[in-house]
C-alpha cells in the first residue's frame, strides 16, 4: 500500500500492482511467455507457476476465455491483435 500511496497515479492500486507483481514473476518463472500471455493468464486467475503447470488445458482455455470477455481482457486483445497486424504488415513489405 505504501508503493501505491508514493506512485500516486489514480488507476494504480494495490490490486494493481499486485497483477504486474505476479505478471512479472510467471514471465521469468516460464521460459517464452510473452507479456501479453501473462496478462491473459493472471487475468484468469493463475498467479503462479505451479497453478499454471497443475492447471487441465480445458481449465485454463475457460479461464482464459472468461477473462478475456472483460473489459480488462478486451484491452490485452486489441494490443495483442494490433501487434499481429503490424507484424503482418512488415512481413509484407519483405520478399520471402
Amino acid at each position: 500500500e505504501e508503493t501505491v500511496f508514493l506512485v500516486d497515479v489514480a488507476y494504480i492500486d494495490i490490486d494493481t500492482l499486485n497483477d504486474w507483481k505476479d505478471q512479472t514473476i510467471l514471465m521469468m518463472e516460464v521460459p517464452g511467455l510473452r507479456v501479453h500471455d501473462a496478462q491473459i493468464l493472471v487475468g484468469a486467475g493463475i498467479r503462479n507457476r505451479k497453478e499454471l503447470a497443475d492447471a487441465p488445458a480445458r481449465t485454463l482455455f475457460m479461464l482464459a476465455s472468461e477473462f478475456l470477455q472483460t473489459p480488462q481482457g478486451d484491452r490485452v486483445i486489441r494490443d495483442d491483435d494490433y501487434l499481429w497486424r503490424r507484424r503482418a504488415a512488415r512481413a509484407a513489405q519483405t520478399p520471402l
